[in-house]
Parts: structure tokens; sequence; C-alpha cells
């Protein structure tokens, strides 16, 4: 089992995607620089083709505007993610100025791969539950019940992989907490990913596989509480 952070990053008014990205890395050497040879890192900047955007119906999910990048820090134990929580003490003020951290968000826990692989065009669906709902009853219709749609949407078109990031409510507050940023009550991230803008496309464009999605999502996602973010996956380092 893999474990991660990732933050979900709100770019400040003024500031600039590559100002962004070399705070991002300045934190990465940070982190491996605290814990040599135990973390991984990605990163991913907002993707602005709001057609594509519509396509997988990002306005249904109304919480707040996409997120304008993410980071992400991978382990393969939970020690350590809590001490790279640890670590991310005050990165909100060592990102001052590239930064709104007020509507930026950690989440942390652990990744289920429902269907393997990887992809440059990433789709991350920031999610909350519905109100009646309990954070363990989500992950439990989440993991056990909607992922077969996922499975049963890659026999409809390939080039769509996808995981669950099952957020620990605690672990991603006290991290957001000494981080200095705003969010942390997600329930978890849905994370598609595709070989290319078509192919996503496709995907959410093939009979009934978008209606099937939705109708299940309604039994347990809070649509307007929840985010859609397109973002490119950065290969640079």
């Amino acid at each position: 089992m893999e474990w991660k952070i990732r933050l979900m990053l709100a770019i400040a008014d003024g500031a600039d995607a590559k100002a962004l990205r070399g705070a991002m890395i300045a934190e990465a050497a940070r982190l491996d620089a605290a814990l040599p040879g135990r973390l991984r890192h990605a990163r991913a900047f907002r993707l602005h083709d709001e057609a594509l955007r519509e396509a997988a119906r990002g306005s249904v999910y109304s919480g707040a505007p996409p997120f304008d990048a993410m980071m992400e820090i991978v382990a393969d134990d939970g020690e350590a993610i809590r001490l790279a929580g640890d670590v991310l003490e005050g990165v909100a003020g060592r990102m001052a100025g590239v930064l709104r951290p007020e509507n930026s968000a950690v989440l942390a826990g652990t990744i289920y791969e429902i269907l393997p692989g990887t992809g440059p065009v990433h789709l991350a669906i920031s999610a909350r539950r519905l109100p009646h709902l309990s954070h363990d009853d989500y992950m439990d219709h989440w993991f056990h019940k909607h992922s077969d749609k996922a499975r049963s949407a890659d026999q409809v078109v390939q080039g769509l992989f996808y995981r669950q990031f099952h957020n620990d409510p605690a672990l991603a507050a006290g991290i957001a907490r000494r981080a200095g940023i705003g969010l942390a009550d997600f329930d978890g991230m849905s994370e598609a990913y595709f070989t290319d803008g078509e192919t996503l496309s496709r995907v959410y464009n093939a009979p009934g596989v978008w209606e099937a999605a939705l109708t299940d999502e309604l039994r347990f996602v809070d649509h307007g509480r929840s985010i859609l973010s397109l973002l490119q996956m950065d290969e640079a380092t």
C-alpha cells in the first residue's frame, strides 16, 4: 500500500505558474533532504481548456473554482508520510506571495489503484460526502460499489486510468494546521488519468458512462461542495 499527501494549491493574485512551480520544487528538495530516499514526488498544473473541462462535466462539481496546481508526496509507509507532514510545517509562509493558503487544501492518506496506470491529462475530483453520511459510510460506498463503475468504463474506452485517494481526515487536518493551509475536510479524491484530451472526451461521451457514474455519485457525493480540477502533469524536474 502506498501513502501520500496532496497539496491542492490556489495561486496568489498576481503570481504566475512559473513562480509557484519554483516554490514547489524547492519544497520537494526540502522534503528529500529531511527524508532521503523515502519519498517520490509529482506535480501538475491547471489545464486551461474550458471545453475539455466541461466535457468532463466540471460545472457539476460546484464547490469552488478549480485548483491551480497539485503537489504530490508519495511514500511506501505511513510513518514517512507523517514525517513529511511535519516537514511541511510553515509551507504557506515559505510560499508567501505565490500561494493563497486559505483557498488551498491538504489531503493525506492511502491510494487504491482501480485501473492501474497514469497519463499526462489528470482529472482530480476533491470530493465531500452528502450531509447524512459519515466519512466511513462514504468510503464504504465509494470503494465497494462505485469503483465497479470505473471498471465498466474501462471496457468501453481504453486509455483511462483510475485510482482512489482515501483521505484520513485527522491526518490531513493536522498537516494543514501546521502547514498554514486552510482546507482539509475532503473525504477523498477521485484520480483519473488519460493518455490525452481526446481520450478524456471519448470516455465521458461514451454512451451511458457518465450517466451511470452520476446516478451512483448522487447516492454519496455532495456535488455542491466538491471540486473538479483539470490538470496537466508536469514531467520536468
